[in-house]
């Protein structure tokens, strides 16, 4: 029988692994046959450390991802986070759980019917918080972020950055220690792309929170990880410190990644004149 082990605490000082993954495996069942999305996954990731995953479609980095705070169930492997041990989570510890696990998506999953501010006091809300500090906790994140003066205005009226924003304050309300960003800036535009990553590299400085970044885009990950996990077909092909695999590649999969990006920089650089 596989077990899941999953918990939260502050063992920063002992320099324990803030995330640790062993062996991990995932299917998928379709009309066509099962899918083995994750295949005998190993990682660890640190306190405080912005971490990248990286992949071509279909690599299973999302569903690596999901496994983290158990939206998706592996069928075997061990998941360790801040080193304590709890077992399987039932129903009721696994809420606690996701509450010190924050999680912002590509497409913001905000509430068009709520205000910016009933979307950040959503999971407040759900975890039974006094109304009073509801209110209070959400002035703080919106502040935060640089939304306060859009607390009544409801999605519909804000740009795709502002909408990522109040994806990002509602993730920080319960105070988690981890960020797991699922290719969150994917629909931005470069420049607001590069304003949600400098937030969460502010947000990873003030308040020691440990991100996972999954995306497809490697000039982001050589912009802001301090290390970087590269997968195909489900595994986990190479890992190490962005200098070292953008400088020198290891797997075929990272020579293809970082091939690919270099071309594309060099495409910039002419369409801006360079070439010319």
């Amino acid at each position: 029988m596989s077990i899941i082990y999953i918990d939260i605490r502050n063992n920063v000082e002992y320099g324990v692994p803030m995330i640790e993954v062993r062996g991990l495996s995932k299917t998928f069942f379709s009309p066509q046959g099962p899918v083995l999305a994750l295949r005998d996954v190993n990682l660890s990731i640190k306190p405080g450390e912005i971490f990248g995953i990286v992949g071509f479609s279909g690599a299973g980095k999302s569903t690596l991802l999901r496994c983290l705070n158990r939206l998706e169930t592996p069928e075997s492997g061990v998941i360790v986070v801040d080193s304590h041990i709890v077992g399987t989570l039932d129903e009721r510890a696994l809420a606690r759980f996701r509450r010190r696990v924050g999680m912002i998506f590509q497409q913001f999953n905000l509430f068009d019917s709520r205000t910016v501010s009933g979307n950040v006091a959503f999971p407040l809300e759900c975890a039974g918080v006094a109304a009073r500090r509801v209110q209070s906790r959400v002035d703080e994140l919106l502040d935060l972020v640089g939304l306060s003066d859009k607390a009544r205005s409801y999605p519909g009226q804000l740009s795709g950055g502002q909408k990522q924003r109040v994806g990002i304050a509602r993730a920080l309300a319960n105070d988690p220690v981890v960020l797991l960003c699922d290719e969150a800036t994917s629909a931005l535009d470069p420049q607001t792309t590069m304003s949600t990553l400098d937030l969460l590299g502010r947000l990873n400085k003030s308040l020691g929170l440990t991100l996972v970044l999954v995306t497809h885009e490697l000039d982001l990950v050589g912009a802001f990880c301090d290390r970087m996990a590269v997968m195909d077909a489900g595994r986990i092909v190479e890992v190490g410190t962005v200098r070292k695999i953008f400088n020198d590649p290891q797997s075929s999969t990272a020579r293809s990644f970082v091939g690919i990006t270099r071309s594309l920089q060099e495409g910039q650089l002419y369409r801006d004149g360079a070439g010319v």
